[in-house]
């Protein structure tokens, strides 16, 4: 799961998405747990400070992928984190929604349970429906357009 505090420029109302594939061997550039254990990186990661293998460890096996594309049957999860009340409060301007609503966000959040910067995922099933939902959205808005030839999208659902 992505955390927050550990992941350097990540907005507060980022979208995340946790893809399950299985790679092919050509498919990964970088397996981050065997690069922990090779004896180059520690001599050179030697003397200095690295907050994210320091925060995670061995407890994240995570891979740096070059892949044609990926399907919705390939999302785990999406999720993000709940913008802050001045960015939330930006949103409903920009939407237009009155001044007595703007000044109501942290009353409604709070109603809900929401709270600002907040984590939050999707489970399983109902995030891969979003991303088919995505698919399906993006096929609509390109279809006249000629992009679709050959794409990754002009394969059936």
């Amino acid at each position: 799961m992505i955390a927050k505090r550990h992941i350097e420029g990540v907005q507060a109302d980022a979208i995340c998405v946790i893809f399950a594939y299985t790679p092919a061997p050509g498919e990964v550039w970088l397996n981050f747990a065997k690069l922990l254990d090779s004896p180059q990186f520690t001599l050179g990661a030697r003397g200095h400070r690295f907050p994210a293998i320091e925060a995670w460890g061995r407890s994240e096996k995570e891979v740096i992928l070059e892949v044609p594309y990926l399907t919705p049957e390939n999302v785990y999860a999406w999720g993000g984190f709940v913008g802050s009340i001045n960015h939330l409060r930006a949103v409903a301007a920009f939407d237009g929604d009155s001044d007595q609503f703007i000044s109501e966000v942290p009353e409604l959040l709070a109603q809900r349970g929401v709270r600002p910067g907040q984590e939050w995922w999707l489970p399983e099933e109902k995030s891969k429906e979003v991303a088919r939902r995505m698919q399906a959205f993006a096929r609509e808005r390109y279809q006249h357009s000629g992009a679709l030839k050959g794409s990754n999208l002009d394969r059936p659902l």
